[in-house]
């Protein structure tokens, strides 16, 4: 049945009031944001011009744009740009370059149709994957959230210091939870010849961070963004009486943050004296602490102006990155995380 003129009609007039209301309120709801961003930030003083950059002015055109040419994604620039990137790259050629231009645009056009017309993208994916032959799974079900990320060295060397800090974390995680402490002279010949990797990066799965150890993976570039210093937040359990020897230990799960330095994979060996029947990897990271002086817990921003002892802790208790910002001569760190991003503590029976 076909609609009559006035149904038609009737139509078009609903569609055109709809389009006018949704048009109203893109124009007023950018005109008040950009308001109050003047406001926040310009100020109203010529000293402050450069908090308005064009980019904010033109926020004011985006309603007129849309109603004048359709989506913005039809004649914004920013996919061009992406593309034209893609065609630098694929020229090979200084004799001829647009022939070989031309050439590189037909070959991709070509084999994307074929991508498409017979669902052949993994198939014919001619580049492989980076981050499927980097990253590397730890075999063992405490890191299923985790995957460790080249670079990697295969027999580093260790510093006293450091072996000795990785051996005694080690006789505090195999000490059984209702006896008496593993001495870490026990545990030193079952360590100092077990196989230890030293890599660069740690993986957080499932939409989550790639955090990067400041001394295995070089910065190239000055205005290269830093993955490691002070972005790495990590919870673990303190004793609140450490300090009193005669006192039963009291913990409490503490957020710490901290520059992520470096991530030690240990083949721990089987043996009685751990308890362990079977081999197991145990994936430690090497942090250096942050000395805050004090927060600000509505914002969750955390102020330090040092850094403290170097923490040797389970990778799986780091937990995303941080950002961190200087200013007035002390560092302000932001979690960006909130609750989403923390350790849900458990009932830990006291000794």
């Amino acid at each position: 049945m076909n609609p009559t003129p006035a149904l038609f009609n009737w139509r078009i007039k609903r569609v055109y009031r709809c389009s006018v209301t949704v048009f109203s309120r893109i124009r007023t709801g950018f005109e008040a944001w950009v308001v109050q961003y003047e406001k926040l930030y310009y100020q109203y003083d010529l000293d402050r011009l450069s908090a308005c950059p064009l980019t904010v002015h033109a926020l004011l055109h985006i309603a007129d744009g849309i109603k004048a040419m359709g989506p913005v994604w039809a004649y914004w620039a920013f996919p061009i740009e992406r593309f034209c990137g893609k065609l630098g790259k694929a020229i090979k050629s200084r004799r001829n370059p647009y022939t070989n231009l031309d050439n590189r645009l037909l070959l991709m056009v070509q084999m994307m149709q074929i991508k498409n017309m017979y669902g052949l993208h993994d198939t014919l994916r001619l580049g492989p994957s980076k981050r499927k032959d980097m990253a590397v799974e730890i075999p063992n079900p405490l890191y299923k959230n985790y995957m460790l990320v080249h670079p990697r060295q295969k027999e580093p060397t260790i510093p006293s210091g450091t072996m000795a800090k990785l051996i005694a974390a080690l006789a505090t995680r195999y000490s059984p939870p209702h006896g008496r402490c593993l001495k870490v002279g026990s545990v030193r010949p079952l360590i100092k010849n077990a196989p230890i990797e030293v890599w660069g990066k740690l993986q957080r799965l499932e939409g989550g961070d790639l955090m990067h150890a400041s001394t295995v993976v070089a910065k190239r570039a000055n205005d290269r963004r830093e993955a490691s210093f002070v972005r790495v937040k990590y919870e673990v359990y303190t004793d609140v009486n450490a300090r009193h020897r005669k006192r039963r230990p009291n913990f409490q799960l503490e957020t710490f943050y901290g520059e992520l330095q470096c991530l030690y994979r240990i083949n721990v060996p089987a043996t009685p004296v751990l308890g362990l029947e079977q081999p197991e990897v145990v994936v430690l990271a090497a942090i250096r602490r942050c000395k805050i002086t004090r927060q600000l817990p509505r914002l969750d921003i955390h102020c330090f102006q040092d850094f403290g002892e170097i923490d040797i802790v389970d990778a799986a208790t780091v937990q995303c990155l941080v950002a961190r910002l200087f200013w007035r001569k002390e560092w302000f760190v932001f979690d960006r995380s909130g609750t989403l991003g923390r350790t849900e503590p458990e009932p830990v029976e006291q000794i």
